[in-house]
C-alpha cells in the first residue's frame, strides 16, 4: 500500500503556489497584486525538481527493468499532458477571431500541435486569433515549458542511479549540483539577453542540482534523518547569503529547498493523505494557465476579479479531478501505488 507520507499534499499545495502565482501576474489587477511577492513560482517549480528526483530514482529502483522505468514514466506523464493540449485546442477553436476553417487550417496550428505533442512548447506557443488581446502575453499554456525539462532530468536517471552505485553518491551528487549552479550562472550572467541567456539559464540542466539531491536521498534513505539539520544550516547560511546580495544564493538555495521540500514530505507532520482524492496535482499545475487566460479574455477579472479567482479556483480542480479519474489514473500501472492503495 501507499507508504504513509506528504508528498501528494505537498506537491499539491506546490500546484496551488503556482495558480496563484500566474493569476497575479496574468490578470494585472491591483488586488491581486500582493499574490506575486507571496506565491513564488519559482519556489513551487524547484520543489517539483526535489519530489521528482526522490520519487523518480523510487520508481527507477523498483522498476523491474529499463523498459519497464520508462513505460511507467510515460504512462503517468503523457496521458494528463496529452488532455491538456487537447483542451487547449478546443479552447482555441471556441475563442479564435478567425473563420474556425481558417484556424484550422493554419500552419500555426499545425506547428502548435507538433510542437506542444514533443514537449517543445518553446517553438510555439500561441494558437492563431487566441488571446491576443489578453494583458501579459497569448500563449495557451505557460506551465507546459517545465515538462521538458522533466523528461530530459528522467533521462538522467539510469546514470545517476549507476554513478551513484560505482562511486561516492555524496561526491557524485555535488558535482552535479555544481554543474547546474554553473550553468546557471553562466546563462544568466554572462551571456547577454540578446542571446536568450536568460532564458536558457531556467532549462535543463538548470534544476539538475535540486532534482539530483532529491534523488541521492532516494537512494541513501539513511540520510533522510539528517533532513532537519541540513535546513537548519542552510536557512541560516541563506540569510546571511540575502543581506549581502550573494552569489552564493545560488550554492545554498538547492540544499535549503531540497531539505525543506523532502522535510516536509516525510517528517514534518502525520500523513495527511491527500492522496485518498487521488494525485490532482499534476492536473492543476496543467490546466489552470488556459483557464486563466479565458476568464481574462472573457473580462471576469475586470469586472468581478475575486469571483473569476473563485471561478478559476473551481474549474481547475473540476477539470483536475476529472483528468485523473478520467484519463490518468487508468493509464497507470496495475503496480501503481495509486492503484494497489485504491484496491485493498
Amino acid at each position: 500500500m501507499r507508504s504513509k507520507n506528504n508528498f501528494d499534499a505537498v506537491r499539491l499545495i506546490l500546484a496551488f503556489i503556482v495558480v496563484f502565482a500566474h493569476i497575479g501576474a496574468l490578470t494585472k489587477q491591483p488586488s491581486f497584486d500582493w499574490f506575486v511577492k507571496v506565491f513564488d513560482s519559482g519556489f513551487a517549480v524547484k520543489g517539483f525538481f526535489v519530489i521528482s528526483g526522490y520519487l523518480v530514482m523510487n520508481s527507477y529502483i523498483s522498476s523491474k527493468s529499463m523498459l519497464d522505468f520508462v513505460e511507467k514514466r510515460v504512462r503517468r506523464i503523457y496521458p494528463g499532458y496529452l488532455f491538456t493540449i487537447i483542451f487547449c485546442l478546443i479552447v482555441g477553436v471556441t475563442l479564435t477571431t478567425l473563420p474556425v476553417g481558417e484556424f484550422l487550417k493554419s500552419s500555426i496550428t499545425l506547428k502548435y500541435l507538433l510542437a506542444n505533442l514533443t514537449f517543445l512548447n518553446f517553438i510555439q506557443t500561441s494558437l492563431p486569433g487566441v488571446f491576443d488581446s489578453n494583458p501579459l502575453e497569448n500563449a495557451m499554456d505557460g506551465s507546459l515549458w517545465s515538462i521538458k525539462v522533466e523528461i530530459c532530468l528522467y533521462f538522467l536517471i539510469p546514470f545517476i542511479f549507476f554513478v551513484f552505485k560505482k562511486l561516492n553518491s555524496k561526491i557524485v551528487t555535488l558535482f552535479l549540483v555544481l554543474l547546474s549552479i554553473t550553468w546557471n550562472i553562466y546563462f544568466f550572467w554572462f551571456i547577454p539577453e540578446s542571446y536568450f541567456g536568460k532564458k536558457i539559464s531556467h532549462q535543463f540542466p538548470a534544476y539538475l542540482s535540486f532534482f539530483v539531491i532529491g534523488a541521492f536521498f532516494a537512494f541513501n534513505k539513511n540520510y533522510l534523518v539528517y533532513l532537519r539539520k541540513i535546513l537548519f544550516l542552510s536557512f541560516i547560511l541563506i540569510l546571511i547569503s540575502d543581506k549581502m546580495n550573494s552569489i552564493g544564493n545560488y550554492f545554498i538555495q538547492p540544499f535549503f529547498y531540497s531539505s525543506l521540500i523532502l522535510w516536509l514530505c516525510t517528517s514534518a507532520t502525520e500523513d495527511v493523505d491527500a492522496g485518498r482524492f487521488g494525485d490532482m496535482s499534476y492536473g492543476v499545475y496543467l490546466i489552470h494557465y488556459p483557464l486563466i487566460q479565458i476568464f481574462i479574455l472573457l473580462g471576469f477579472y475586470d469586472s468581478n476579479p475575486w469571483g473569476a479567482l473563485c471561478l478559476t479556483l473551481l474549474c481547475t480542480v473540476i477539470l483536475a479531478f476529472f483528468s485523473w479519474h478520467a484519463i490518468e489514473k487508468p493509464m497507470l500501472k496495475r503496480s501503481s501505488h495509486y492503484i494497489v492503495a485504491a484496491n485493498s
